[in-house]
C-alpha cells in the first residue's frame, strides 16, 4: 500500500524512535521494501535498488541469498512487487519518471502473456509517481491522485467500468468513476483505494471488496473466474461500507485492512489463514496505536506509533517473528528483539521491516534465500539483512 508522498506519522516516527540498540553508525540506510512471494527487494537512500531471493526471470531458476544490486545504475523512487502465476515480477518508478518492469507481467486465465526477462520500460507510459502490482494486473495514482490500471482486464480488476470478458493489455485505463485517491493498493485480483475524505473504494474480485453483493455484477461470463466459490466482481469501484472514515489503508494479496479514525482496525477478504472468506469489514483486535499493517497471504503483521511489530495468523515457517513456530496465533503477539520499526512488509511466510535508522531486519521461510542471509535456513525471529561489501 503506497501513498503519495512520504506520510508525516513515519516521518514522526523516525525522529522519535530508536532501534532498541542505540546508535547503530554501519546502518546501510534502507527506506522501501517490496516484498514478493520468494523474491524481496529494497532501495537504499540513494535510490539504488537491491534485490535477493528467486530471480525474475522465469528463464533463470536460480536464486540469490544475498542483497544483490538490481537494475545496473538506475536509480528509484519506488518498487512494487507481486507474486505473478508463475512467479514474482516488480516495477518500479524510475528517478526519471520512467515505469520499468520484470518478470512475467501478464497471464490472464485464458492464455496470454506479456513477459519480460529483463528490466524493460513499459510501451505505454503514464505520469504516476505511485504504483500497486497485482497477479496479473497493476494500477498507479498521478500526482493528482488519478488512478489508472494495466493489465489483465478479468473480473473487473482494472475499473474500466464495463465487463470486458478475459482480455488483457499493457494500454493503461482510467479507473471509472473520476474519484481522486491519497493511496492505492493492489492485491492478487482486486484494488482498493482510499479518498481524502477517507471513504475506501475497491474494484475486481467481490469477496475483497468489503462491499454488499447487491452492488456487484455476479454473471460467471462478466467476472471469470473470480465467480468460482461463489465470488461477484465489481468494475468500477464500489465503497467498502466502514463505521468510521479509514485514515488508513493496507491491501494484501487476499485482504485489505482499513485503520479508522476511531483507530479500530477493520479486515475484510481472506483473514491471517481462516478457512471462510469475511465478505463484509470485521474488527480485528489491534493495539491502540496502531499506524500500519503488512499483510501476507496468511499473516499480517502491525505496527504501532512506538515501532513496536505485533503479528498474527500462520506461523509455520516462524514468520510471525516470536522466536519459534507453531499453530496460528489468533491474537496480535510481539516480534521478539525489542526492535523499533519504521515499516514492515510481508508474502506469504516471511516478513521484512526497515527500523528508523534504517536498518533490514528479515524472518521466516527462506528457501530460495529470500531472507538474505546468505543461506536457506528459517528464522524464527529478525535477522539482520546487511549489504555486501
Amino acid at each position: 500500500m503506497f501513498p503519495r508522498g512520504v506520510p508525516p506519522i513515519l516521518l514522526a516516527l523516525a525522529t522519535a524512535c530508536s532501534d532498541g540498540a542505540g546508535p547503530d553508525p554501519d546502518s546501510d540506510s534502507f527506506r522501501q521494501l517490496s516484498v514478493g512471494e520468494s523474491r524481496i527487494c529494497a532501495l537504499v537512500e540513494s535510490g539504488a535498488a537491491y534485490c535477493w531471493g528467486k530471480a525474475f526471470n522465469v528463464q533463470d531458476l536460480t536464486s540469490d541469498s544475498v542483497p544483490t544490486r538490481y537494475g545496473g545504475d538506475v536509480t528509484f523512487t519506488q518498487l512494487s512487487s507481486a507474486q505473478g502465476i508463475f512467479g514474482d515480477y516488480v516495477c518500479g518508478l524510475s528517478a526519471a519518471g520512467t515505469i520499468l518492469c520484470q518478470g512475467i507481467l501478464l497471464v490472464n486465465y485464458d492464455g496470454g502473456a506479456s513477459i519480460s526477462t529483463v528490466l524493460t520500460p513499459l510501451d505505454h507510459q503514464v505520469p504516476v509517481d505511485t504504483l500497486a502490482t497485482g497477479s496479473t494486473h497493476f494500477c498507479g495514482l498521478t500526482s493528482a491522485g488519478a488512478a489508472w490500471c494495466w493489465g489483465d482486464l478479468n473480473a473487473g480488476m482494472r475499473g474500466t467500468g464495463q465487463p470486458e470478458g478475459a482480455n488483457w493489455s499493457l494500454q493503461p485505463n482510467q479507473v471509472a468513476g473520476g474519484l481522486i485517491f491519497t493511496s492505492i493498493g493492489a492485491g492478487v485480483s482486486h484494488t482498493c483505494g482510499m479518498t481524502s475524505e477517507g471513504t475506501v473504494f475497491c474494484w475486481g474480485t467481490g469477496s475483497r471488496l468489503g462491499a454488499p453483493s447487491a452492488q456487484l455484477d455476479t454473471s460467471s461470463s462478466n467476472c471469470g473466474l473470480s465467480t468460482q466459490g461463489g465470488a461477484p466482481c465489481a468494475h468500477a469501484p464500489v465503497q467498502t461500507e466502514l463505521p468510521a472514515p479509514a485514515r488508513a489503508l493496507f491491501v494484501g494479496p487476499s485482504a485489505t485492512c482499513a485503520v479508522t479514525t476511531t483507530g479500530e482496525l477493520w479486515c475484510w477478504g481472506s483473514l491471517f489463514g481462516e478457512a471462510a472468506e469475511t465478505i463484509a469489514p470485521r474488527r480485528i483486535d489491534a493495539p491502540t496505536d496502531l499506524i500500519s499493517v503488512a499483510l501476507g497471504w496468511e499473516h499480517a503483521c502491525m505496527l504501532t506509533m512506538s515501532g513496536q511489530a505485533y503479528c498474527l495468523g500462520v506461523n509455520t515457517a516462524g514468520q510471525l517473528g516470536t522466536g519459534a513456530s507453531g499453530p496460528p496465533q489468533t491474537m496480535p503477539v510481539a516480534v521478539s528483539g525489542d526492535l523499533r520499526f519504521a515499516t514492515l512488509s510481508a508474502s506469504s511466510n516471511t516478513t521484512c521491516g526497515i527500523t528508523a535508522k534504517g536498518a533490514l531486519y528479515c524472518w521466516g521461510g527462506n528457501d530460495f534465500g529470500q531472507l538474505g542471509t546468505g543461506d536457506r535456513i528459517q528464522r524464527e525471529a529478525p535477522v539482520r539483512v546487511r549489504l555486501q561489501d
